[in-house]
């Protein structure tokens, strides 16, 4: 009994973990970016906020996530609260976008404002990076 009532309350903790959302404002106000962490929901959300460059392919409002449990709701929640807002989101990306990749239970949302364009630099566009698969450490990284 006592380890059903363990696995159950681990499960509705995992459940019940807040995302963490890495928002890429680069190209955000401080008035923007301040919205944007007032009206998200702090019981769903851990907010990270960085001014980190787009990947080159993302010229608009984008979310790249990896699924984990709730991550339907959790979405349709932030998407929504971004739309009231005016970003609307015209991208979302399982996994990976470019050179960005997020694991279970992180989101990244990258915001551009109306009027303001992305662009890539063109020294990026010939870059490759490729995966390498270490098995002794069981993990991947990446090499230029």
């Amino acid at each position: 009994m006592k380890i059903a009532l363990i696995f159950v309350l681990l499960l509705l903790s995992a459940c019940s973990s807040r995302t963490q959302l890495h928002v890429y404002a680069k190209y955000l106000t401080k008035e923007q970016t301040s919205s944007v962490v007032k009206q998200i929901d702090h019981t769903m959300f851990n907010i990270t906020l960085n001014q980190l460059a787009f990947p080159t392919n993302i010229i608009g409002n984008a979310i790249v996530y990896s699924p984990s449990p709730n991550s339907r709701t959790r979405l349709t929640k932030l998407m929504r609260t971004l739309s009231n807002l005016g970003f609307n989101i015209t991208n979302a990306s399982l996994i990976s976008e470019n050179n960005h990749s997020f694991t279970a239970n992180n989101v990244g949302v990258f915001l551009l404002p109306n009027g303001v364009n992305a662009e890539p630099k063109s020294d990026n566009i010939n870059t490759y990076q490729f995966l390498k698969w270490s098995s002794k450490v069981g993990h991947s990284f990446r090499a230029n």
